[in-house]
């Protein structure tokens, strides 16, 4: 049975970034320009990198290396495959230059600059698929030895090498482990009364508006990092609060179901819905895009994951 507060985080997540923060980018003023607003994404992509890690941590096992095989055969096919698709559709329309794609696809432009634009993400989320079967042995220290070991290796890669390492990669590695040892040693009723404090809850609410003023008055990558960390935990714990609602159940598994989907193409679907129409109003076009598009973004992710799952599916 699948865990409701889960889904209504992940969805949240994904139609802030992909009907929100990038939608932003074809009206007025895009909001990767604003400080509030990327540590607001970093949040809702951290609150993707998290549930993953959880889930992957928690309901496998790395005994050996069959196991670890089997792990990376089943992930890389779930999603690598949509995500070339994305990457090549992507290079088709102008978004992504040939170099770009190449990294991208190949999994090395986290550390090797330019950097994939959109699909920056899902590139650098499997290389954390990858290291998985390693950071998930072990207890708690020898969790944060390995971790610990990676985030130094790859520092000391970006000062000696100066290959242009994605500084992204420090903040999203340190969500996904902890996602990990959240799985693995907390137990059950601690995650529970976590999730359900009150008192975390509203002290949780004030240190992210404290961030959110402090990145208002200026810019602190720092402290835009504590503000992600904090809204992930918001966003978990807000999502814990409303799992309970049967009304929203039906919407919020669609909306999780196409979420992946939704960030692979939903870059190609404001491009060719732009493409048939694309008013000069700025209003019309804000309408246009919210009523019309995104609708068509999420019910043709949806679609995509579905026939892809019958697919892979049909083929085993």
């Amino acid at each position: 049975m699948r865990d409701m507060k889960y889904d209504i985080a992940r969805s949240v997540a994904m139609i802030w970034v992909v009907g929100v923060y990038h939608l932003s980018e074809y009206l007025f003023s895009p909001l990767h320009e604003l400080q509030w607003a990327r540590m607001v994404t970093w949040g809702c992509l951290g609150t993707f990198t998290f549930i993953s890690a959880y889930f992957l941590a928690g309901k496998n096992e790395f005994n050996n290396w069959t196991q670890i095989r089997a792990f990376y055969g089943k992930r890389l096919l779930r999603l690598y495959p949509l995500f070339v698709l994305s990457a090549l559709t992507l290079l088709l329309i102008g978004f992504n230059n040939w170099e770009q794609t190449w990294k991208g696809v190949l999994g090395v432009s986290t550390f090797f600059a330019p950097q994939i634009n959109t699909l920056w993400y899902v590139s650098m989320l499997i290389g954390f698929y990858l290291l998985t079967p390693f950071l998930q042995r072990g207890g708690v220290a020898y969790k944060l030895v390995v971790y610990g070991g990676i985030m130094a290796g790859v520092a000391l890669f970006k000062i000696l090498i100066h290959t242009g390492v994605d500084n992204r990669f420090f903040y999203y590695f340190t969500v996904y482990t902890a996602g990990v040892l959240f799985a693995r040693h907390t137990p059950p009723r601690t995650q529970a009364y976590l999730y359900a404090s009150k008192v975390l809850l509203i002290t949780g609410v004030i240190a992210y508006l404290l961030c959110l003023g402090w990145v208002l008055c200026r810019p602190n990558a720092l402290v835009m990092m504590v503000g992600g960390f904090v809204g992930t935990f918001l966003l978990l714990s807000g999502s814990n609060r409303l799992a309970n609602w049967s009304c929203i159940g039906k919407p919020i598994r669609f909306f999780s179901y196409g979420s992946m989907a939704a960030y692979l193409f939903h870059r190609q679907i404001y491009y060719c819905g732009l493409f048939v129409y694309n008013p000069e109003n700025e209003w019309w076009k804000a309408g246009y895009l919210v009523l019309v598009i995104l609708p068509v973004i999420f019910f043709i992710s949806y679609c995509i994951q579905l026939c892809y799952d019958r697919l892979i599916s049909s083929g085993r």
